[in-house]
């Protein structure tokens, strides 16, 4: 053998991959002549964001994965049998440029035919009915897997939390004018799981039974995935964790199944503090400066781990007015799920009339999402004799009856990314006048009278992106009766209601608010936002309809911080300028 013709033999081997490798970098691919099943198409580019394109550089590794991902999309389609039959380089004569001539047979599309489904537990007929209908539409591995999913939910809603899907041969066959592929499907159901205890972690102050009531599932219940899943959204709606962990189910040793629910509990104690500042009327003839508000809510939301609460407010939207209410609220009463709560309200109107309130009120919870209200109320407005004299205002004692509900979905009500909350509620009043003498003979005042109270409220939460919420709040209130004053109306304005005006600015017996909210999250219980709020009022004064409309936007921060959640809101009302702009500033301490 003659080593010496070899080994000059050896470095022109070496060289011609590389040659060709320097070939494949620098060829520039001029056409592409790509034809599906029989149609000639020429395109600049692949599908996709494949790389392979005209006046682009040619990769023999970009050109294979872009042929796959378009084959793998015919597949999505139906296509099952889609394949290559001709992939051709055509180089220049300096191999500077490159044609790429490619041929890709679809085949025939194929269809979903018969879904046979065999089970070991559950009835067929159960499996059968969440099925999609699948007659005439491309076989989809996607759409497969979806509708197996749900059969796996149904059976892990069941108790049969191992369920397993097999898919069978999968049998291809021609009828008269399709294409179509039969699919057996054997759901394997496995052993029924009970609950045979419920563990409970990181409850440190509050008491087991608490936490156990408030759950779906029941020592010796059958697992239920859905239910279980429901858990941690219930629990936080207590207000008294920060956080709850998805629940899991373990096995022990003696083989019992343990339903283990772990919680994070949050400041039994909350307080809610704002404090706003109204600047100084510079267009106001009487020279008015400016002016601090204040609310405060203080909350002791589970007194000795039982979940009992008892609340304190205190609000003072202008220099003249004040608003303070105690409330205890007992939880399910008699071991049912029926909180009561009694409260004490008193409120000072522009010095104007002092108004007392005592009530009795009912949430029975229906179901975690569900709730019926009622309330029985006792009302007591006493004007001072100015009032009497210039306002027409007379003293009664009114009796309150409400009936109302509420329908809540929020995952979690504090910072929620979806989810609804409504409310509606009527409220009859039957009022008793009875002074000043002269005020009911001059005005014509019947001694008895009824008046009637509709409220409605709408949230919808809805995460347009990541981390990107929409909020839209709707708020409408309505008085009727046959003799209105300013006691029985509707007040609002403020950081709870219409921001970029002050408390309690506008009264009337028809007032509605919306408030719009482009949220941003920056944690659990963080966010910035801009919000645009709309309001609206009527009311009757000297028989004129007295009625305006409120625009209102600006930006705010709800930040979680060591001391709590602080909240500061900056809004400008109707004419405002930036100057006249209100600020509101809290902080709130919950978690």
């Amino acid at each position: 053998m003659n080593f010496k013709k070899i080994n000059k033999l050896i470095p022109l081997l070496i060289l011609i991959p590389a040659i060709i490798l320097a070939m494949d970098n620098t060829s520039i691919i001029t056409k592409i002549n790509l034809r599906v099943t029989g149609e000639n198409v020429e395109n600049d580019a692949f599908p996709g964001n494949s790389g392979v394109s005209v006046n682009q550089q040619f990769s023999e590794k970009k050109l294979d994965d872009a042929i796959k991902s378009l084959n793998n999309t015919f597949y999505k389609q139906g296509f099952l049998f889609a394949k290559t039959e001709k992939m051709e380089k055509v180089y220049s004569d300096d191999s500077s440029q490159v044609e790429l001539n490619i041929r890709i047979d679809k085949g025939p599309q194929v269809n979903f035919g018969t879904i046979t489904i065999k089970s070991d537990a559950i009835k067929t007929a159960y499996y059968e009915n969440l099925l999609s209908s699948f007659t005439d539409k491309p076989y989809s591995e996607e759409l497969l897997e979806e509708n197996i999913n749900r059969m796996l939910i149904l059976a892990a809603d069941s108790g049969y939390v191992f369920a397993q899907a097999n898919v069978g041969k999968i049998n291809i066959r021609n009828t008269d004018d399709q294409v179509v592929a039969d699919l057996p499907i054997h759901i394997l159901e496995g052993d029924r799981i009970t609950i045979d205890e419920i563990e409970i972690n990181g409850n440190s102050y509050t008491r087991e039974n608490v936490i156990l009531r408030e759950l779906p599932l029941k020592k010796g219940d059958y697992y239920s995935k859905t239910i279980v899943d429901e858990i941690p959204q219930r629990l936080l709606k207590l207000n008294i964790f920060s956080d709850v962990k998805t629940p899991a189910i373990a096995l022990t040793r003696k083989n019992k199944f343990i339903l283990s629910v772990g919680v994070e509990e949050g400041n039994a104690t909350t307080f809610d503090g704002v404090v706003g500042y109204i600047p100084e009327n510079t267009s106001s003839t009487s020279g008015s400066s400016g002016f601090f508000t204040g609310l405060v809510d203080i909350s002791f939301r589970n007194l000795f781990g039982t979940a009992r609460s008892f609340d304190v407010h205190w609000e003072k939207p202008d220099r003249d007015s004040e608003n303070f209410f105690l409330r205890y609220t007992e939880p399910w009463l008699l071991n049912y799920p029926i909180d009561v709560s009694v409260g004490l309200e008193r409120t000072v109107r522009d010095s104007t009339y002092i108004e007392w309130k005592g009530n009795l009120r009912n949430r029975w919870r229906y179901n975690h999402n569900f709730a019926i209200i009622t309330a029985l109320e006792r009302q007591v407005v006493l004007p001072d004799s100015a009032a009497n004299k210039d306002l027409r205002l007379v003293r009664y004692a009114q009796t309150n009856f409400e009936i109302g509900m509420e329908y809540d979905t929020r995952d979690y009500p504090i910072n929620p990314r979806r989810g609804v909350f409504f409310s509606n509620s009527y409220t009859f009043g039957y009022k008793e006048n009875f002074g000043p003498g002269y005020l009911l003979q001059e005005d014509s005042i019947k001694v008895n009278e009824s008046i009637e109270i509709l409220k409605v409220g709408f949230k919808w939460f809805h995460e347009l992106f990541r981390n990107q919420v929409f909020a839209l709040q709707m708020t409408g209130n309505q008085v009727k009766g046959d003799r209105l004053q300013i006691t029985d109306y509707i007040w609002f304005g403020g950081a709870r209601t219409l921001r970029g005006y002050r408390e309690n600015q506008f009264r009337g017996n028809i007032a509605a608010w919306m408030n719009l909210e482009y949220r941003f999250l920056l944690s659990r219980n963080s966010r910035i936002f801009a919000f645009n709020d709309w309001g609206v009022y009527s009311f009757k004064r000297n028989n004129l309809n007295v009625q305006e409309i409120l625009p209102g936007y600006g930006i705010g921060i709800r930040l979680n911080t060591g001391l709590g959640i602080l909240a500061v809101d900056f809004g400008l009302g109707k004419g405002d300028g930036f100057s006249q702009g209100k600020i509101h500033f809290g902080i709130l301490n919950r978690f």
